[in-house]
């Protein structure tokens, strides 16, 4: 891969994961946030890695960056709905830039000109949730620190379009168990106030350019537990990203 268009991927803040151009497994590293100043960050970690990954593999670098998060959260209990602050995509407080981010290992397979792809990822992630509950002055605090292991699987069912230049659409189902290991927060609470449990991504879009060169997602990000054992939780993400394969002159 030229340094011209490297520099531009950095530049852009795009995130790298080892796509293979004849060879079709993948492996390399994995991070993502809700943030958009700490996922830019973690995709310079990713861009170097993977680039070097991808260049011993003969492989094609995929490039994933998050352009929009909207973060929905709601919890209630038997009196009705508890005071819960939201972490912001643009926001620069620590509660912001370091929540929900993961970290790890990315394996799986996808021919560029098969319509299936799948993955399996480890990482290691933190969540954190400011929370006022009645007896409480102010929010208070809680950090889970967690092992996320998942499986996306990615279709794109018009591939034989790509090689011409054409248009596609793609839709990938990521779900993730979500195993809390470590707990921060006020007196009165521990590791076993929480649940453990599922977390699955849904997105849809479209992938166009020479052999998919770029695609355009809207994704929906769902968790299917209640965080707190004794809370009703609705929590999700809502949001934009777009991707970019560079090949080799």
């Amino acid at each position: 891969m030229g340094v011209r268009r490297l520099l531009l991927t950095v530049v852009l803040g795009c995130s790298l994961s080892a796509s293979a151009q004849y060879n079709p497994w993948v492996i390399g590293l994995h991070a993502s946030s809700t943030s958009l100043y700490t996922n830019t960050v973690l995709s310079l970690g990713e861009v170097f890695v993977n680039n070097l990954i991808a260049s011993k593999m003969d492989g094609v670098p995929s490039y994933h960056f998050m352009v929009y998060n909207y973060h929905d959260l709601k919890m209630e209990d038997d009196q009705g709905d508890i005071r819960v602050k939201r972490n912001t995509f643009y926001g620069l407080t620590a509660f912001d830039l370091f929540n929900d981010f993961e970290v790890g290992l990315k394996f799986g397979w996808h021919e560029l000109t098969s319509p299936f792809g799948a993955y399996l990822y480890a990482t290691y992630g933190m969540n954190q949730y400011k929370i006022e509950f009645p007896e409480d002055t102010g929010y208070k605090r809680h950090e889970l620190q967690n092992i996320r292991i998942g499986a996306e699987i990615e279709l794109t069912p018009l591939v034989g379009n790509l090689p011409d230049g054409g248009v596609s659409p793609i839709l990938s189902v990521k779900t993730s168990y979500i195993k809390n290991f470590k707990y921060t927060g006020p007196e009165g609470f521990s590791l076993d106030d929480f649940n453990n449990g599922f977390r699955s991504t849904f997105a849809a879009g479209v992938t166009y350019g020479e052999d998919g060169c770029y695609a355009a997602m809207l994704f929906l990000d769902i968790t299917h537990y209640n965080i707190f054992k004794n809370l009703r939780t609705r929590d999700m993400n809502i949001g934009l990203r777009l991707g970019v394969k560079l090949f080799d002159d």
